[in-house]
């Protein structure tokens, strides 16, 4: 169970962290798409009140707060379809005890922000009426994240500037036009891998250590199993995002939603407990070769990560090139 889980987590995130950081985080105009992909889509996704069924600009509740509303639909046109998504905001995607951490000076710097200092723009869902489907996306600036349709995942990203998110260009792409060779450092990580994953996987109950820290998703019952996740990035992957705080935590946060999304079916809900950034040097020696890697990493979580945050499972993003 735990090389599965180590696996299909490593094969969700090269998928999902590695193309258009660029134009999102940087303030490009961000109209060039994502160079990963042979060809892509542009839509003007149609986003309403999941409630009041009135179309919004902004899922935030008020324009000052961090608060965003609750339940929100979107009509998206996927390869010559209309489509409609119907999105519930996964508030416990970040649990009680939640910290970022990042060096400054040699040494580590720890925040702890409150619930209302934390902004939770990071919705789950599926294509309404298409078994099998889910969707995780992000609305904070713009729409991001993955639709999975029951057959093939689709990445949708913002292809303005714009942080609107009704009625304004987008990015569609689809898995099958992914031409960039990302791996894992292991063969064969595609998308045949994941889709049997969901199919067929079974993954017995772990014992679930922290109940108090995790509070209990609206669908979880007394089967329901957790993850407690601890995202580290290293100090390529903290200057790709422009050396921005902010940005990597809105993009960890988009990371741990879509991992989420893709376990919920499985009945394990995924929490993103910690966020820690090498911004000044690594922690670990990172090597070409994945092995290596993966080996210093999970050192590195013995021996340190998991005794100052207790965790279940931490993963390593890096812009490290596997041979």
């Amino acid at each position: 169970m735990a090389f599965s889980l180590q696996w299909v987590l490593c094969a969700i995130l090269w998928m999902i962290s590695g193309f258009q950081i660029e134009s999102v985080f940087t303030g490009k105009s961000g109209l060039t798409p994502a160079p990963e992909f042979s060809r892509q889509a542009v839509t003007k996704p149609r986003v309403y009140h999941g409630r009041e069924k009135r179309h919004i600009t902004s899922t935030r509740a008020d324009e000052e707060g961090v608060e965003h509303i609750h339940d929100v639909t979107v009509a998206l046109d996927m390869n010559g379809r209309d489509q409609l998504l119907d999105l519930r905001l996964n508030r416990e995607l970040i649990p009680k005890g939640y910290f970022e951490k990042h060096q400054k000076d040699g040494f580590y710097v720890i925040r702890r922000p409150g619930e209302k200092e934390v902004e939770l723009c990071h919705y789950q869902g599926k294509l309404r009426g298409v078994p099998d489907s889910w969707a995780a996306i992000s609305t904070c600036n713009g729409l991001r994240g993955v639709v999975y349709d029951g057959h093939e995942l689709h990445y949708l990203e913002r292809a303005t500037n714009s942080t609107r998110i009704h009625d304004v260009d987008h990015y569609l792409y689809s898995h099958s036009n992914l031409v960039s060779n990302l791996t894992c450092g292991f063969e064969g990580t595609d998308q045949k891998h994941i889709s049997d994953f969901h199919k067929n996987h079974r993954i017995s109950k772990r014992f679930k250590r922290s109940d108090e820290m995790i509070r209990g998703p609206y669908n979880a019952n007394a089967s329901s199993s957790y993850v407690e996740l601890v995202l580290v990035l290293d100090n390529k992957e903290y200057k790709a995002l422009g050396e921005n705080m902010n940005n990597v935590n809105s993009h960890c946060k988009d990371i741990a939603n879509i991992i989420n999304a893709l376990y919920v079916p499985l009945n394990i809900f995924i929490a993103l407990v910690g966020v820690v950034v090498w911004t000044e040097y690594d922690e670990i020696n990172l090597s070409s070769n994945g092995d290596t890697t993966l080996t210093n990493f999970l050192h590195y979580r013995r021996e340190r990560l998991v005794k100052e945050h207790p965790n279940d499972n931490a993963q390593l993003l890096t812009r490290m090139q596997f041979e």
